[in-house]
């Protein structure tokens, strides 16, 4: 589940899927697929032989095909290969977030962006040790030679916020608007912070690249 696909410039779409259970290589991994047709037929799913999911893909203005990914195994964080031959073959997974980065045990669910001055970033969610969730991001200012991990400003009410991979978009004005279901926090039994099963969906926007996060639509 929570599939990722891109068109490629000769007409092919590559999808990416996470799978993840027993008998699983890792565990937790990713399948690669593609279609010659429009998504009428795919090829046979392929094992990618990597530790990580959910995926999300972008197609950068050089032709590289980026695959950014969570990693769940020790060290936890945010990874990406890259492909030169659309999506045939990938480099090595390169770490570009570590969740020790923010003092925390997860990051997850990322999107890649590139930013309105040419920085590539990768936008996830990052699940804080009192039981809530920010969103933090990591930044590249070197074409992708090294990166920088930084906290963004999550201006809006302390909960546990689900946010899945390939959900930050920019819209024709420049605004960014991420899609996130809001959790209410409690503390439960033993004071242990608990976080309820239902949720409503909210929309959060940033009007400075991504610098700082507000709520502009009320919970659904």
């Amino acid at each position: 589940h929570e599939p990722h696909a891109i068109e490629m410039p000769d007409g092919r779409i590559v999808g990416i899927i996470r799978a993840q259970g027993p008998g699983v290589a890792h565990g937790f991994t990713m399948y690669q697929s593609e279609s010659t047709d429009g998504g009428y037929t795919w090829s046979l799913m392929q094992p990618m032989d990597v530790s990580g999911s959910p995926p999300h893909l972008m197609l950068h203005s050089s032709g590289a095909l980026i695959c950014s990914f969570g990693r769940r195994e020790d060290p936890c964080g945010e990874r990406a290969m890259i492909s030169y031959d659309g999506g045939e073959s990938w480099s090595e997974p390169r770490i570009i977030a570590n969740a020790s980065d923010f003092g925390v045990q997860n990051v997850m669910s990322v999107s890649a962006l590139i930013l309105t001055d040419g920085v590539l970033a990768f936008y996830f969610l990052i699940k804080e040790n009192d039981g809530t969730s920010t969103l933090g991001r990591t930044v590249s200012r070197d074409g992708g030679k090294t990166f920088t991990p930084e906290r963004t400003v999550w201006d809006v009410p302390s909960a546990y916020y689900v946010i899945n991979n390939d959900r930050v978009i920019r819209m024709s004005n420049g605004r960014l608007i991420v899609p996130a279901a809001h959790h209410p926090s409690a503390m439960g039994l033993y004071g242990k912070e608990a976080c309820d099963g239902r949720a409503t969906a909210g929309f959060y926007a940033s009007d400075d690249d991504g610098d700082t996060w507000y709520r502009i639509a009320e919970d659904m």
